[in-house]
This record gives structure tokens, sequence and C-alpha cells, in this order.
């Protein structure tokens, strides 16, 4: 980790470590009311992206396993990526102390961000098995309610 002009800058391993730390830590010496200033000074890069760093503040949400079970599935910039979230574990993601940080992704949210997704209004033929998993997850999902 090193200091930028904005806070902290972590590598993907780094940012693992410290958000396990974290749990850890808030469970001897609850510190929460901290957690969004704590976030808010955090950016990461994952080890496979050579692109600028992403500012942690921005990911709010996690995918629930039970509903977005699918690896292909489109996800707004704003879920933590799958390897993180497999990294860290969903268990340490619903943890008090980060609450405050992630959630579990709605699926309405996820609805209206997919709907204006490429895949959905392309028509592509070669994005056809992907709509298909996503119009019948949406149909699973409005039944369950």
């Amino acid at each position: 980790a090193y200091l930028e002009d904005k806070g902290i800058h972590f590598d993907e391993y780094e940012l693992v470590r410290f958000l396990k730390w974290w749990v850890k830590f808030n469970r001897v010496h609850p510190a929460i009311q901290y957690g969004p200033l704590v976030k808010r000074h955090i950016s990461y890069s994952l080890a496979n992206n050579i692109s600028e760093p992403k500012s942690l503040d921005k990911i709010y949400y996690y995918r629930e396993r039970g509903v977005f079970n699918e690896e292909n599935l489109p996800m707004p910039d704003s879920v933590l990526e799958p390897s993180l979230q497999d990294t860290v574990g969903t268990r340490m993601l619903e943890d008090a102390s980060l609450r405050n940080w992630f959630s579990p992704l709605p699926v309405d949210v996820w609805a209206s961000f997919v709907s204006q997704h490429a895949i959905m209004t392309k028509g592509l033929a070669s994005d056809a098995e992907v709509r298909n998993t996503i119009l019948a997850m949406l149909s699973k999902e409005l039944k369950r309610q």
C-alpha cells in the first residue's frame, strides 16, 4: 500500500487483507462509525487490470449468489468484482462492520442497469444465450416476489 493524494492505494491482495483485517479489528475495537470515512480514502487496482485505480467509495454492492449465480451476467461498475468477492468471501462482506460499505445488489437496480446494456439493446445473435439467461433470471425473481 502507498499513500496517494486521495488516500491509500492497495493492490488486489492488499485490499483483501485489509477488508479481512477491518472485520476482525471491529470485533475487538468497534470503529464502525469511521467506516465510511476509511472507505472514502481507499483506491485499488486488480492484479490483471492495468487501467486506472478504482475508488472503493464507488463500490456499493456485491453479488448475492442465490440470485446472481451466473458469471457471464453484465454488472454495473458499482458491484464488487467477482474475484474480490470470492477471495474476501460473502460472509465477510455481510459482516456488520462492512454493512455501511456494501450491500447485496438489489434486483431492481440490476434490472434497470441491464435493461440499458448493449446485450439487451443491440439484439446481436451472439448475445442471445446471455439475454435468455437474463430474462429467465428476471422471470424467476418476479415469481419469487
